[in-house]
């Protein structure tokens, strides 16, 4: 019995007989963003991470939550769908939900950089033997 040792595992699976896996592609943009705007017509609001995990869980063509950060965070993520939106009437529904929440990816006066938290401590402390 010759015994093989391979490097790589696509050359195993070409002398096996068997295709190499093959290399996962860039999803456009446009397709996330679309996919997204599904997700917020399905639940009629803007989704929770937990909400996009579970989606991609039990539907095999909607993309992993990681993908979603390329855009930089949720509020970018936002404006994104917003401009989206704008530019295609068939999103006219989703626009009006940016637009109600807050989201319309226009700038206004005021953001919520400038708005402080207050922030302080909690201190949980034993005693006895309960």
């Amino acid at each position: 019995m010759v015994s093989a040792l391979w490097l790589r595992w696509g050359d195993a699976l070409l002398e096996a007989g068997c295709a190499p896996n093959k290399f996962q592609t860039k999803i456009d943009d446009a397709v996330l963003i679309e996919k997204y705007i599904g997700l917020i017509r399905e639940l009629g609001r803007f989704p929770i991470e937990g909400e996009i995990r579970r989606k991609a869980r039990t539907d095999a063509t909607f993309p992993n939550h990681g993908v979603f950060a390329r855009f930089g965070g949720k509020e970018k993520l936002r404006e994104r769908v917003s401009a989206h939106c704008r530019e295609r009437l068939e999103f006219h529904d989703v626009l009006v939900l940016c637009v109600t929440h807050g989201h319309s990816g226009i700038v206004t006066g005021t953001t919520k950089r400038n708005e402080k938290i207050a922030t302080g401590f909690v201190y949980l402390m034993k005693s006895g033997v309960h």
